[in-house]
């Protein structure tokens, strides 16, 4: 049985690995740029059927306002989510 969980335990690690933020990579010295940022969310979206990175508006600077929508029953509208009494939590700057 050991024999089969280290395997599946060293795949589990390579997977967070490229998971990690700039953040996380330089120790805590070092945050994301607002690229950076949305292509991890993307990634996520990409790799998660419930995950979903939605576009509104634009950032002060100029730039795409994105949400980040996790969902078990594949809602992701917000006004929906708001209206069936689920939280909507906002991230800003990352």
């Amino acid at each position: 049985m050991r024999h089969i969980l280290l395997p599946v335990f060293l795949f589990l690690a390579m997977d967070t690995l490229a998971q990690m933020t700039p953040y996380e990579l330089s120790s805590k010295k070092e945050t994301a740029t607002y690229n950076q940022a949305i292509e991890f969310y993307k990634e996520l979206e990409d790799n998660y059927s419930k995950a979903k990175l939605l576009t509104f508006g634009q950032t002060d600077f100029g730039k795409p306002l994105h949400l980040f929508v996790l969902s078990n029953d594949g809602v992701f509208d917000p006004v929906l989510i708001r209206k069936n009494d689920r939280r909507v939590l906002l991230i800003n700057n990352g």
